[in-house]
């Protein structure tokens, strides 16, 4: 199953939501096509939310009893700090066929929902920052100073991406460009990919991973992360805390592994 991998500068809005996009043009002969959003209540998603994540901590218990693993070591001590999961590619694609299934009830809600989790998930973050910076401080090596500007940069990606995303997202009405198409009306509609991959570097496993995550989800994608084999914890972590102690959507997930994941 092929994943997208993206890394795109965090702040460069337009650019980061589109590129989660297919952008659909619909054309209607001396008619305005019309696309109307329905806007369904809450208690209609909430059973396919609630039995995603079933199956989500289902396989989270799965993936504590594998048995093929890879050593995580403190750069500055070279001490051994964790034995993680090395996914196969089955595994990589039962994952994504999880993610797959959640990711219609997370797309059927409203920007203000989606923007919501967000910050509950960003509030989870600050609330935790001094077990935060334990870990990230013990896989990456950086100064404890520095461990929580992550946190920071990451919550400025939420509000930004929140308070944006309907205005990126919104349809468009393009003019027609010659006067032999002006018997014609364009509409661009832009809707999610259903999921998407994130490959993860060593040096900010969580700004350069979650960070990209912010406005996929934002836009109603599922994500999937497979962070560097050498910092996997605090993301691996996060994402966990997402749905076991949060309860938030199944739509986030994470797989660990060496090059060949």
């Amino acid at each position: 199953m092929a994943l997208l991998a993206v890394n795109i500068p965090l702040m460069n809005a337009s650019l980061d939501v589109f590129a989660f996009f297919a952008v659909h043009k619909v054309g209607a002969v001396k008619q305005r096509a019309h696309v109307q959003m329905s806007n369904i209540h809450l208690a209609t998603i909430a059973p396919c939310l609630r039995r995603a994540r079933r199956q989500f901590q289902a396989q989270m218990k799965v993936d504590t009893e594998k048995t093929a693993t890879f050593e995580v070591k403190n750069p500055a001590t070279g001490e051994t700090i964790a034995s993680v999961p090395e996914f196969s590619r089955d595994e990589v694609a039962a994952v994504v066929d999880r993610l797959r299934s959640a990711q219609p009830a997370w797309e059927r809600l409203d920007f203000k929902r989606r923007y919501s989790t967000l910050k509950t998930f960003g509030q989870f973050m600050l609330d935790n920052e001094e077990e935060f910076t334990d870990r990230l401080v013990e896989e990456t090596g950086k100064a404890r100073s520095e461990a929580p500007n992550e946190i920071l940069v990451l919550g400025e990606a939420i509000r930004y991406y929140g308070r944006k995303a309907a205005k990126f997202l919104a349809e468009e009405t393009p003019r027609p460009h010659s006067p032999l198409i002006k018997t014609k009306s364009l509409k661009v509609v832009i809707r999610p990919q259903p999921v998407i991959g994130l490959i993860g570097p060593w040096n900010f496993p969580i700004n350069l991973t979650l960070g990209d995550a912010v406005p996929a989800l934002m836009a109603g994608c599922a994500v999937v992360i497979k962070p560097s084999e050498f910092t996997p914890l605090t993301l691996s972590w996060l994402v966990r805390s997402w749905v076991d102690k949060l309860g938030l959507p199944p739509v986030l997930d994470v797989v660990t592994g060496l090059g060949k994941t």
